[in-house]
């Protein structure tokens, strides 16, 4: 195989592999979506003590912070922190667990552009990180 032929297989499994990353944040705000609507039908069909258990097993597998980065990834336009509270209370992500929810919101927002995850593209907007983005511009 050629340079050229290895160039290719790479581009390929670069887009590949965006591409499966995108669906992945899809199916995670899915779950989240899911979760809050099992929780409203388990207290309705007197299931609580079975959805608990399902929510214990499933709380270590999406954080909090995976879902707002999920939503930012996700977004046609870079997004404000009360953009990323909306989508949460869209996707039904329960927030009133939270004694101040902008303020998690905020701190996970921080730890994202801290990590390089997402990019602060003007004081208090969010969108994917620039390296992200230069990612999903690339087409084999």
């Amino acid at each position: 195989m050629s340079a050229e032929d290895y160039k290719k297989m790479f581009q390929q499994a670069q887009a590949d592999l965006i591409r499966a990353i995108q669906q992945r944040d899809l199916l995670n705000l899915e779950i989240v979506r899911l979760r809050r609507l099992t929780g409203s039908l388990a207290a309705t069909a007197n299931q609580l003590e079975r959805y608990e258990q399902m929510q214990q097993a499933i709380a270590a597998e999406i954080s909090f912070t995976e879902t707002v980065h999920a939503i930012i990834r996700s977004a046609e336009r870079p997004l404000t922190p009360t953009d990323v509270r909306d989508w949460l209370a869209h996707y039904g992500y329960d927030l009133s667990m939270y004694a101040n929810p902008m303020g998690f919101v905020h701190t996970s927002l921080k730890r994202l552009r801290e990590a390089g995850r997402i990019a602060e593209v003007r004081r208090g907007v969010y969108a994917p990180s620039h390296l992200w983005a230069s990612l999903l511009k690339v087409q084999p």
